[in-house]
């Protein structure tokens, strides 16, 4: 007779995703309220799209792994089920790419950011690139002011621009985006975030596209700095 699979097991994914919510999601947006852009956007597409669903849990068992360490087997299987699933998203020809260009660009994010919590030696800059190209095509494409990725666009632009200043203080420059024309800077009246219609201030919209340049700078600054004085040692 076949084993039964231990109860733990089937409830494991659903265990990962509420661990999501409740703790790992207000770690990674650096903030959290109910208006949260990241726990709206996700609440409402992590049971929709499987690249989401799995990179919740990859986080979520990431982060576990400190405490847990037999979660970083899972937290890669769950990545890497994560990337096949991005892979084999059928996004372009589709009826309905307009939604789905949000969610790719998300799952992108999720998964280029964290990819360091799995393998401290891989800085998933591909997915950097991958997400900066991706904006700029439907940032062209997307022109209605009725596009929902158009009304995400601020929302993303910031995305963007605080993950290449995080890659920043640890990837040689030739791996970085552009910083100066990484994207055009977001028109202030619409650098704002929108739910069901109504206008959101949002932290990582409006002004903060300047505060992140000057981060990138003192980044680059610390790098340099570090190669430097690692130099000096090694001579």
């Amino acid at each position: 007779t076949n084993t039964p699979i231990p109860s733990f097991l089937l409830q494991l994914p659903a265990i990962l995703v509420q661990y999501y919510f409740d703790y790992v999601c207000k770690a990674w947006s650096s903030f959290d309220s109910p208006l949260n852009p990241f726990r709206l956007i996700v609440s409402r597409l992590w049971s929709r799209n499987a690249a989401i669903y799995y990179a919740i849990q990859s986080m979520a068992a990431a982060s576990l792994a400190n405490d847990l360490p037999g979660m970083r087997a899972i937290g890669r299987q769950t990545q890497q089920q994560a990337i096949a699933c991005l892979r084999n998203n059928p996004r372009i020809g589709t009826l309905h790419r307009d939604n789905q260009d949000d969610e790719f660009f998300l799952a992108l994010l999720m998964i280029g950011l964290t990819t360091a919590w799995h393998d401290a030696a891989d800085l998933g800059l591909e997915y950097l690139k991958e997400a900066k190209d991706h904006l700029n095509k439907q940032q062209q494409m997307c022109q209605s002011p009725d596009s929902l990725f158009a009304k995400q666009y601020p929302l993303f632009q910031q995305c963007l621009l605080y993950w290449n200043m995080l890659a920043a203080f640890v990837a040689e420059d030739s791996l970085l985006l552009d910083e100066e024309s990484v994207l055009e800077r977001p028109d202030p009246e619409t650098s704002v975030y929108l739910i069901d219609g109504h206008a959101l201030p949002h932290p990582w919209t409006g002004p903060f596209s300047k505060a992140l340049r000057l981060f990138y700078k003192t980044a680059r600054v610390v790098r340099a700095a570090r190669i430097s004085c690692r130099t000096r040692v090694d001579t």
